[in-house]
């Protein structure tokens, strides 16, 4: 199957060779990172140092870095940045220290149009359920800073990520909630042609803290594929780089997505 994808940013069409570009750093960040907390980063068996990873080839880098994530569990992973996560704990806490819902937020918004597929196996694909569900290793083939990606509770997942590509992996717990049941001031139209709606509230795995960090995505089926409004909310106290940072994160996850539905189909 060859699939048509067109990515839109902030008005101007994204390329995948700028997608891979950022993913190619992204993934070193990441083997540095787990090296220097203690984690195993082998490449066909042997140990590697920094600058053997500063070396590896874009195809290289991806591997390893799959491979080196899936060696650990969800809990194994938590212990491994347990450091780290309270940093990231704090950043948010300090992020929604003067924060109340209902207020003005920012919003980055990617969006995507895919042409070349029935547009319900793409709706199944991406849906919470099939996140929750999935294969591990599928979700880190996805985005190099994906790191726990499971069920919990009736309908939400368990989600450890680098939130917008910024700081340390965020651990949150994301609830799947409706529309109505968040008094969002909408930093974005509610497209009215975009009849599926995907709204998640996130917590703080560590201790329930909300955090605001709203995903708030829009789907149109089409004839032969899908239109997607992926955004997300954050306080204002935010910063713009966490908010720029997750289009990029977005712009990844989903264009992979589609890759490996190429790849497997």
């Amino acid at each position: 199957m060859k699939l048509d994808i067109k990515v839109y940013m902030n008005g101007h069409e994204i390329f995948y060779d700028q997608v891979e570009s950022i993913e190619y750093e992204r993934n070193k960040h990441v083997l540095h990172e787990m090296k220097a907390l203690g984690a195993s980063v082998k490449n066909n068996g042997q140990d590697l140092s920094d600058s053997e990873i500063d070396a590896l080839s874009q195809t290289d880098a991806r591997r390893v870095n799959v491979a080196t994530r899936s060696q650990y569990s969800a809990s194994e992973l938590e212990n491994l940045y347990h450091d780290k996560i309270a940093l990231s704990d704090q950043m948010w806490k300090d992020i929604n220290k003067d924060f109340k819902m209902g207020d003005p937020m920012k919003a980055g918004v990617t969006e995507f149009e895919v042409h070349g597929v029935d547009p319900q196996v793409l709706a199944q694909g991406l849906s919470p359920d099939a996140a929750a569900n999935g294969n591990a290793e599928t979700e880190y083939e996805t985005n190099p800073e994906h790191f726990i990606m499971t069920g919990h509770g009736d309908d939400g997942l368990h989600v450890m990520e680098t939130f917008g590509m910024y700081g340390e992996p965020t651990d949150m717990f994301v609830n799947v909630v409706k529309e109505g049941d968040l008094n969002i001031n909408l930093p974005i139209r509610r497209e009215p042609d975009y009849p599926i709606l995907s709204v998640g509230n996130p917590v703080l795995a560590s201790d329930g803290s909300e955090i605001n960090n709203i995903p708030f995505h829009q789907f149109k089926p089409l004839p032969d594929g899908i239109k997607i409004k992926g955004a997300i909310f954050v306080p204002k106290a935010a910063p713009d780089e966490i908010v720029s940072g997750h289009q990029w994160h977005l712009a990844i996850e989903s264009w992979e997505q589609m890759r490996l539905l190429e790849k497997n189909s």
